[in-house]
């Protein structure tokens, strides 16, 4: 796949002619269905690089990136998730989900490598950016959405796996 930026600043991917329509897939999410080998992106979290976009063939590929999604039940104390991913020696930061007071919170990780098995944790923070007790889990990853074996080992807390 071939990727350039645009005069307007938009990033445009192409790829070699296959069998259309073609699903245009970022971070687990189909954007678009095209009947072209190309697509042009446009958005302001990708100034620098471009997004890690993959492109499958409609329906029967079956490809698109594995992804983990996560669920858990608000408490009333907390105003925000702090979600971590262990890489590599420690724990990173990957998102902040603030408390809207729903009762149940989504969150959904950028594309993860096939057959990898990331590690993620939740943990409450409340006003005085005290740290509740982290979810912490693991779970095995693959690209195929017929035949998804999941495993899951949980240290603590509720978790809701919803898969792709």
């Amino acid at each position: 796949m071939n990727v350039e930026r645009t005069t307007t600043g938009a990033w445009r991917f192409t790829w070699p002619v296959g069998t259309s329509p073609y699903q245009v897939w970022l971070d687990g999410i189909l954007l678009d269905t095209v009947a072209v080998e190309e697509y042009t992106i446009s958005d302001p979290r990708y100034t620098t690089v471009p997004p890690e976009i993959e492109v499958g063939d409609t329906p029967s590929s079956g490809v698109y990136p594995p992804f983990v999604r996560l669920q858990w039940r608000g408490n009333q104390a907390a105003i925000a998730y702090n979600i971590e991913q262990n890489i590599g020696a420690g724990w990173k930061t990957v998102a902040t989900v603030k408390e809207d007071r729903q009762g149940y919170y989504t969150w959904q990780s950028r594309a993860l490598e096939d057959g990898s098995a990331p590690q993620f944790r939740v943990t409450a923070t409340d006003a005085r950016a005290n740290l509740g007790v982290a979810l912490t889990f693991t779970m095995t990853v693959y690209r195929n959405p017929l035949a998804i074996p999941v495993s899951t080992l949980i240290v603590a807390g509720d978790l809701v796996i919803d898969e792709p």
